[in-house]
């Protein structure tokens, strides 16, 4: 009786998808993508909203895929919320989880949707009532993603036993029940006694294994806002025929990264194209070298941006690189406080790390306001900084470091928010453009967008380093509002009338004419929790926006955001970088003069290509070479007759060794051929797919 009972949950759960309402949006002509209708408007008798009353003025096409009571998404760290991938037949897909609170008081679950076009039309899924998740209260969610084989990984905190603590989980999607996830506990360790919990996961292919890397962040005792927190680690394999998880560490438990963790803020990435994977998390700087300028014991508010990398798939990891190094405060040259407090920026909250097609590792960090003597400390007050391990330099992105009044009072965010925040990078390898995306409370002197309990609304901001290599990473054009909502009215928006965006992430594919980007739009701006406004129904959104839009308007703009050192002096590993046309946009614009593609060809001897492994493969391999120098490369796949049946790198790379990874899953057993080419040069071997 038990197991038909769970046959019938799960025809039900199946039936819900099949007779979903499907929204379809009628494609326009633009190509490779059709436009997709703006789905959120303004109602016609609200007036008050700029620029005009009954549609957003936004770039790009937003559509609503679900909607959720519990507007904040994350308190720190987003990493990934969304994904995308165009299937084998080119139709594209965006993969969506969010928090999802039915009502005010009601579950708390983890919801997912799909937004694909399947040549005639886009249709967005209903999402059902069930949700990803087992277990009660779950949220803060986030996902890994298989893009070889489209399977969405989630990953949150759920409660599984009445009275228990939360854990951290992630689940798999079922291949023949779409939208039915099957869902893992991380197991945690004997000493860690404390709920660990905010997990954010990635995916990897390493030693022919599916891994989650997993990393989460063991809560205070008692809410301790400025007491260390323990990082941990979950290495999981899945196994894609049983869709089942196990802990694929040495000792089966979560590996401890750091006791000295601070705030909400850890992240994993991995890299495209080796088994290289990073950890990023603010670290309290009390904990590490005992800085108390105060004298009052730690703060949550002073910390560095440390990073660990692991260079064979999470199992070993490197000593943590300090990325930002600040400063300490000098009690000797008191009295002149200013000069004393040194370095007046310390990390808080946001870290996102990522690797690029290039696998070189870049960090964006939100760092904020730090005078030590004075005891000054605004944490809504921050700027959001770049940096990677091929220039080591920080490089300021968007610039928070104002503060708004209205009748006397501050306009700060809320809890756990800055001016500027979340960033959330992405590289294009067909361009070499670096992409960022973060969110921004109001414009320096507005003090008109805010709530009826006087929080800022946010918006969207889209910003993008120039591709020419002297600049990239360095240098980033000023940011665009893709969503520009701005309350223009003297009174405050009424609650469940704002249109404040955040918790913005950006896909990890974005291949093609478009940035995929999800968010929650807060109809009453604050923190609930908190409260901080009120509880109200909020949309969660799909943005897609055209890349060649935000670079028109790059252009249309015209400039360059100038840097802000993070040090009072040079500091190793953390440089200062300078303009050297001191940040002048110029006849170059964006690009700078340089062209996508324009990369010098290799010659015979500068490049090799390895043998498959293995070989014969079912249904992946591993195709590695190496480059001499930096170069232009092409990296294709043949079949007997010739015929092309596969693309796998087609851009400049970065002198090294690399590694792809061929997914003949939709190609018949047989023989075939792979050739990497770089101008008119190229090396040929061949594999064998045994099915």
């Amino acid at each position: 009786m038990k197991k038909f009972g769970v046959m019938v949950l799960v025809l039900l759960f199946a039936a819900s998808f099949a007779f979903a309402d499907e929204s379809v949006y009628a494609p326009a002509v633009n190509a490779p993508y059709p436009d997709l209708d703006r789905d959120i408007t303004i109602p016609a008798d609200a007036p008050r909203w700029s620029p005009r009353s009954n549609e957003l003025d936004i770039i790009g096409d937003t559509v609503i895929v679900g909607t959720t009571w519990w507007e904040s998404q994350h308190n720190g760290t987003v990493s990934r919320m969304i994904d995308f991938k165009a299937d084998h037949n080119g139709n594209p897909t965006a993969f969506m989880v969010w928090t999802d609170l039915q009502s005010q008081g009601g579950t708390r679950r983890v919801s997912f949707n799909r937004v694909t076009w399947d040549g005639d039309a886009y249709e967005v899924e209903e999402p059902t009532g069930y949700g990803v998740n087992g277990g009660t209260r779950a949220g803060y969610a986030d996902m890994a993603f298989d893009h070889a084989n489209g399977r969405t990984f989630p990953s949150y905190h759920v409660i599984m036993t009445t009275g228990a603590d939360a854990e951290p989980a992630v689940a798999g999607e079922l291949d023949i029940l779409p939208g039915v996830f099957s869902q893992f506990i991380a197991p945690s360790r004997d000493d860690i006694d404390q709920p660990v919990i905010w997990p954010h996961a990635a995916y990897g292919f390493h030693d022919d294994e599916h891994i989650i890397h997993m990393c989460s962040s063991e809560q205070r005792p008692d809410d301790d806002l400025a007491g260390a927190m323990r990082i941990l680690y979950a290495r999981m394999s899945y196994d894609p025929m049983a869709n089942s998880f196990a802990m694929a560490t040495d000792d089966g438990e979560q590996v401890l990264i750091t006791e000295d963790g601070e705030n909400i803020a850890v992240d994993v990435a991995v890299s495209y194209t080796s088994d290289r994977v990073a950890i990023g998390q603010t670290v309290g700087r009390f904990f590490t070298i005992g800085e108390d300028p105060g004298g009052t014991g730690t703060t949550q508010y002073n910390n560095d941006i440390y990073v660990w990398v692991s260079e064979d798939g999470g199992n070993t990891w490197d000593d943590p690189i300090n990325v930002t190094n600040f400063i300490g405060p000098d009690a000797g040259l008191l009295p002149d406080s200013l000069a004393a407090d040194r370095d007046t920026l310390r990390g808080y909250c946001d870290v996102n790390v990522y690797f690029d097609h290039n696998d070189v590792l870049h960090v964006a960090f939100t760092a904020t306001h730090f005078y030590a003597f004075e005891g000054y400390i605004r944490p809504s007050e921050g700027g959001i900084w770049h940096w990677d391990e091929q220039n080591m330099e920080a490089t300021l992105v968007a610039d928070g470091l104002y503060t708004n009044f209205r009748g006397g009072g501050r306009l700060d965010p809320g809890a756990w928010q800055r001016n500027v925040q979340r960033p959330s990078m992405y590289h294009d390898p067909a361009t070499n453009i670096l992409w960022l995306v973060y969110q921004k409370y109001a414009e320096e002197g507005d003090t008109l967008d805010c709530s009826e309990a006087l929080f800022p609304n946010g918006d969207i901001y889209v910003t993008a380093s120039c591709p020419n290599p002297d600049y990239y990473g360095r240098l980033w054009a000023q940011g665009v509002n893709i969503t520009n909502t701005k309350w223009t009215q003297s009174d405050p928006a009424p609650t469940g009338e704002s249109m404040s965006e955040r918790e913005p992430s950006i896909a990890l594919y974005n291949e093609g004419a478009y940035l995929h980007t999800f968010y929650v739009l807060d109809t009453d701006a604050g923190f609930t929790e908190q409260d901080e406004g009120g509880y109200t129904e909020c949309p969660a959104v799909y943005h897609r926006v055209a890349k060649q839009a935000l670079i028109d308007e790059f252009e249309n703009v015209g400039e360059w955001l100038p840097n802000l050192p993070l040090h009072v002096d040079e500091v190793e590993g953390c440089a200062y970088w300078e303009d050297d046309q001191d940040y002048e946009w110029g006849d170059g614009g964006f690009f700078r003069g340089f062209a996508a593609g324009e990369e010098e060809t290799l010659l015979p001897g500068e490049f090799e290509l390895a043998q498959n492994f293995p070989n014969p493969f079912n249904p992946t391999t591993h195709i590695a070479f190496n480059l001499q120098k930096r170069g232009q490369v092409r990296l294709a796949v043949y079949d007997v007759l010739g015929r092309e049946v596969a693309t796998l790198v087609n851009r400049s790379m970065e002198m090294g060794a690399h590694s792809v990874v061929f997914d003949g899953s939709d190609l018949a057993s047989g023989v075939y051929f792979y050739r990497l080419e770089s101008g008119d040069f190229s090396v040929t071997q061949k594999m064998v797919l045994m099915k």
